[in-house]
């Protein structure tokens, strides 16, 4: 359809000016990142949407050489924008950190979406549903005939905010490692951080 015979990241025949990006046909299973096409989807749009502003930005990656070319496969009646999926995986990582602000953007991203979650359905309230599903189960199974006494739940709201701390100090981490914070600004981070999920564990066992 668009006569292509190449693709440079997601550039056919690595004209800047248009955009063609495609999901892959197969999966890489020792690589889950994640199952749902939304967050993919949303990062595509933006990228997409920052290069045709700033033109510039894309010649500078296509001058670098950053990707890899993808050629098309007629006699596999592969078009070039068809990538498989390790090589769809690093171009997808090559656009999320060649730039500053795209990466800033999915960061600011994913904290949006926690925080909308966490509004929705914060962890204590979270944590209360698993532990009622957890005995409906159990009495399930003593319905059919299971007189063994009910196994107690085995998670608190400490080691949730255990692992939501842990989440966020490893985020830290890994800014400090690619030089997105120094490490100065990185230990400050820590220190807000964990003085915020204390406090909000505490208030969580208050309500």
């Amino acid at each position: 359809i668009n006569r292509t015979k190449r693709h440079i990241g997601f550039w056919p025949d690595g004209d800047h000016r248009r955009w063609i990006a495609s999901d892959q046909s197969a999966i890489d299973a020792s690589r889950f990142a994640g199952t749902a096409i939304s967050p993919y989807a949303l990062c595509c749009a933006v990228w997409a949407t920052h290069f045709f502003q700033y033109p510039q930005d894309a010649r500078r990656l296509l001058e670098a050489n950053v990707f890899s070319e993808n050629f098309a496969k007629p006699e596999l009646g592969s078009a070039a924008y068809h990538y498989d999926p390790r090589n769809a995986a690093a171009v997808q990582v090559a656009y999320s950190s060649a730039l500053p602000a795209l990466a800033d953007y999915q960061t600011r991203s994913d904290s949006f979406k926690k925080s909308s979650l966490w509004t929705v359905a914060p962890p204590e309230r979270f944590l209360e549903e698993c532990e009622k599903d957890w005995y409906h189960y159990c009495r399930k199974f003593k319905e059919f005939g299971d007189d063994r006494p009910f196994p107690s739940y085995p998670y608190t709201l400490d080691w949730v905010f255990d692992l939501l701390l842990a989440e966020e100090l490893d985020s830290i981490a890994m800014a400090e490692r690619s030089r997105r914070i120094s490490k100065e600004k990185g230990r400050e981070l820590r220190e807000e951080k964990t003085a915020e999920f204390a406090k909000r564990l505490a208030g969580a066992k208050e309500r």
